[in-house]
C-alpha cells in the first residue's frame, strides 16, 4: 500500500547520521541505535552495530593514546575476526590492513625494550595475518579454478609470497600466545 516500514526508516537514518557525525558528537545517538537495533533488528544487524561500537571504542582510546599497542592488538583482533567470519568482502580485508598499518606506525619513541617488544609483536602479527590471508586466497583460487594449489608456489622456501616471511598456520597460535604474554610485562 505504499506504506514504508517506520523501523527501516529509523535504521536508515540513524545509520546515515552515524556515518557523517563527528565521533565526538555520536556517541548518544551510536548508545540510541545499538538499543534500537537490539529490540528491532536481525542478528546481521546487532553484530554489525556492536561492531561499529568497538571500532569507535578502539579509535576513542588511541586519540588519547597512539602508542598503546594493547588495544592496537586487540581493535586487529577485532578487524581479523570480523573479516573471518564472514564478511570476507575487499572492504573488511582493507580494514585489517588499514589497522595494522596504523599500528606499526606508531614506532616507540625510546629504546624501552617493553614498547619495542609490543611494537614487533605488532609486526609478526600483520605479517602472519597477511601470509595466512594470501596462501587461504591463492588455495581457494585454485580450487575454483580446478588447479593444484602446489602449481601455485605454496610449496617455495621462506618469504615467496609478498616478500613475508613463510608462516604456518599453526605459528598464529604461538604469535596469539606471545602476544598474551608481551601484554603482562
Amino acid at each position: 500500500d505504499g506504506d514504508w516500514s517506520s523501523d527501516v526508516c529509523s535504521s536508515d537514518l540513524a545509520q546515515f547520521a552515524l556515518d557523517r557525525l563527528p565521533r565526538s558528537r555520536s556517541t548518544q545517538l551510536y548508545a540510541a541505535y545499538s538499543n534500537f537495533e537490539k529490540q528491532f533488528g536481525d542478528r546481521s544487524g546487532i553484530e554489525t552495530t556492536v561492531l561499529g561500537k568497538r571500532r569507535l571504542q578502539y579509535e576513542e582510546e588511541l586519540t588519547h593514546e597512539s602508542r598503546n599497542y594493547d588495544v592496537w592488538f586487540d581493535y586487529a583482533r577485532l578487524e581479523e575476526d570480523a573479516y573471518r567470519s564472514g564478511d570476507q568482502s575487499p572492504e573488511a580485508l582493507a580494514r585489517v590492513r588499514e589497522v595494522y598499518e596504523r599500528a606499526v606506525a606508531q614506532v616507540p619513541p625510546s629504546d624501552d625494550k617493553r614498547h619495542w617488544r609490543r611494537y614487533i609483536f605488532t609486526w609478526l602479527g600483520y605479517a602472519l595475518f597477511e601470509e595466512v590471508e594470501t596462501k587461504v586466497r591463492t588455495i581457494l583460487a585454485c580450487e575454483t579454478d580446478g588447479a593444484d594449489p602446489r602449481d601455485a608456489g605454496l610449496d617455495k622456501g621462506p618469504g615467496h609470497l609478498q616478500g613475508m616471511p613463510q608462516a604456518h598456520p599453526s605459528q598464529a597460535v604461538l604469535v596469539r600466545q606471545g602476544l598474551d604474554s608481551v601484554r603482562r610485562v
